[in-house]
């Protein structure tokens, strides 16, 4: 049977586990620098320019998708 002495301690022992686990865990990146971590909590979005053509499908492509020229394909139970 367990006495409430050896409970407590080892509560006590696994808060100060999570605790010290959390301390040493949270820090920065250590291969982060100074500059890294600036632009990194300053928030700003990334200015990304996407070419005109980048969604555009290859020349021959075709879709196991494709069923037909209709909006939404065929009715349910009949196929193209």
């Amino acid at each position: 049977m367990f006495k409430l002495d050896s409970i407590r301690k080892n509560a006590f022992l696994a808060l100060s586990a999570v605790a010290l686990v959390a301390a040493v865990g949270c820090g920065s990146e250590s291969g982060a620098t100074a500059a890294e971590e600036a632009t990194f909590k300053d928030g700003k979005k990334p200015v990304v320019t996407i070419p005109p053509d980048a969604n555009k499908p290859p020349a021959n492509f075709k879709s196991s998708l494709d069923m037909g020229g209709t909006p939404g394909g065929p009715p349910p139970g009949q196929s193209k």
